[in-house]
């Protein structure tokens, strides 16, 4: 269940960050479904977004489009291992390849590792 976290965080905030207008957010879940949502937690989210979006390079043709990638963050933040993902294809190469230049961070410990090891991010450009 701790999986759920980084799908649904980074995903608001990746789709938001390229997004002019507001994005509605889902109605919440219970609670239990999400992984502990602090400060530290969404500090790390946000320095995962700066260290990709630095590295995104977005054509006009991307717009109204949308890719999801999944991909894995080591301990060290490096990302490694296969990057999945769906969607529009020149969208997802871009955004893969921004994932693989970005200077992601270590997280700042082994519960936030495990929160956001597997993680998953949704690219809306508009």
């Amino acid at each position: 269940m701790r999986r759920v976290f980084p799908y649904c965080l980074l995903s608001l905030v990746f789709s938001s960050a390229f997004s002019t207008h507001a994005t509605p957010l889902p109605s919440p879940l219970p609670s239990q479904v999400f992984a502990p949502l602090d400060d530290k937690n969404l500090q790390y989210a946000h320095d995962i977004k700066s260290a990709v979006q630095i590295k995104l390079h977005l054509e006009k043709e991307f717009n109204g489009k949308q890719c999801t990638v999944s991909f894995n963050i080591s301990k060290k933040g490096a990302t490694h291992g296969d990057f999945k993902t769906e969607g529009y294809k020149p969208l997802c190469a871009a955004a893969v390849k921004a994932i693989q230049d970005a200077d992601i961070p270590a997280p700042p410990d082994n519960e936030t590792h495990e929160i956001f090891k597997n993680s998953v991010i949704v690219f809306k450009p508009y």
